[in-house]
């Protein structure tokens, strides 16, 4: 809370000098610094506001500014303001702003009251600074976590399917055996093997996949090893 005291023995005030120390910080780290007037209604320096949107200074007046903000968000951050400025608190909210050349980016922002000596609001400062690449960030390791879940969740199930079609394969086996490869239902038997083997096959791949099968140093048949992944891929 900024407060007006006396003028200092240079005739500058330490309030306005600890408010040129405040400005100077706050543009120094934000992307857009702005002020307002007390009911939050009239910009009162929306020179790097235009400069980031693009915005006229006449088109920002009043709730103008409100058409550079996404439109999913321009509801949220309106009531945001207007509670801030009844209450004289300090804002924090984030929402997207469409910067000049369309782009939306994800801003966080900070506005607090400057009073007077007798406690009136005298003014608004507030500071939009891009996050967007943070945003985006924590947007990527949210995929990869579940992208990691779903890699677990398959290995998970193909370790079991894995296990029951080696069951198959080892029962296909004994039959072939026993009937004998002249049996009727000899050729019946050896589809069912090869189905297995190829659902075998595709279950190690996801084991694979999944990070859940030990490595085995082996040499390969480059072409057969591609053509074996057609069916996940």
């Amino acid at each position: 809370r900024w407060t007006a005291t006396s003028p200092s023995s240079t005739g500058r005030s330490p309030r306005r000098a600890g408010e040129a120390r405040y400005r100077a910080l706050v543009a120094a780290s934000a992307q857009i610094v702005w002020t307002a007037s007390p009911d939050g209604g009239r910009a009162g320096d929306p020179a790097q506001w235009s400069a980031f949107t693009g915005q006229a200074e006449e088109e920002c007046a009043g709730r103008g500014w409100l058409d550079v903000v996404h439109p999913d968000d321009r509801a949220a951050v309106e009531r945001a303001w207007k509670e801030a400025v009844r209450q004289r608190r300090m804002l924090v909210t984030r929402h997207r702003l469409r910067r000049q050349d369309g782009e939306f980016r994800h801003m966080d922002v900070r506005a607090v009251p400057v009073h007077d000596e007798r406690g009136r609001v005298r003014e608004w400062v507030g500071a939009h600074v891009d996050v967007t690449d943070q945003v985006l960030g924590e947007e990527q390791l949210r995929q990869a976590q579940k992208l990691q879940a779903v890699g677990t969740l398959a290995g998970g199930v193909a370790h079991e399917v894995n296990n029951q079609l080696m069951a198959v394969l080892g029962f296909g086996d004994f039959a072939l055996k026993e009937l004998g490869p002249e049996h009727p239902q000899a050729f019946d038997v050896r589809e069912m093997v090869r189905a297995a083997t190829r659902a075998a096959q595709v279950a190690q791949q996801l084991l694979t996949f999944s990070r859940r099968q030990s490595r085995q140093t082996q040499v390969l048949d480059l072409h057969a090893s591609t053509a074996a992944l057609v069916p996940v891929l």
